[in-house]
């Protein structure tokens, strides 16, 4: 249906066999969306990774997820989606979804096998970092202050704030 263009107006998410609708952004997601790809963009040089902003993962044959940022392995192809196993890092900015990134997001993506996921917490000011995923949970999780210093999955750091 999406190759065909039914969904070309609106964003949606496929969510374990439902279609799901997404609201527009608000003003402070898209900033922080910005600073994100902006940063992210410096601190991956020499990775051998690609940065992607908004972009759709299959997570399973009922399960698409439109991530806000990705760092991935390899080219990105212009028309498809992404697959758990090209995702090196998945990315999403919460100023109005915090529980949904980490509840039913997170063990999405942990199922998935996606290695490294930050929510990063516009309101709170501060990045959630989850590695080794393992079931629907990941095993390492943290919380970075902006201002901090973030390990990037390759090399190198970054900073947001």
């Amino acid at each position: 249906m999406a190759d065909l263009g039914a969904f070309e107006d609106m964003t949606v998410e496929l969510d374990h066999g439902e279609l799901v609708r997404m609201n527009p952004p608000h003003g402070g997601h898209g900033a922080m969306q910005a600073q994100v790809i902006a940063v992210l963009s410096q601190g991956m040089t020499g990775s051998g990774l690609t940065l992607s902003g908004e972009v759709g993962i299959m997570l399973g044959t009922d399960t698409v997820r439109a991530v806000d940022a990705a760092l991935v392995a390899g080219a990105i192809e212009e028309t498809g989606l992404l697959q758990p196993e090209q995702v090196r890092l998945a990315i999403e900015i919460s100023d109005s979804t915090l529980d949904r990134d980490l509840g039913e997001k997170l063990r999405d993506y942990a199922a998935a096998g996606i290695a490294h996921y930050w929510v990063v917490d516009v309101k709170a000011r501060v990045v959630h970092v989850m590695a080794a995923p393992g079931g629907e949970a990941y095993d390492e999780r943290t919380v970075v202050r902006f201002g901090e210093p973030l390990a990037l999955p390759g090399g190198g750091t970054v900073v947001l704030g």
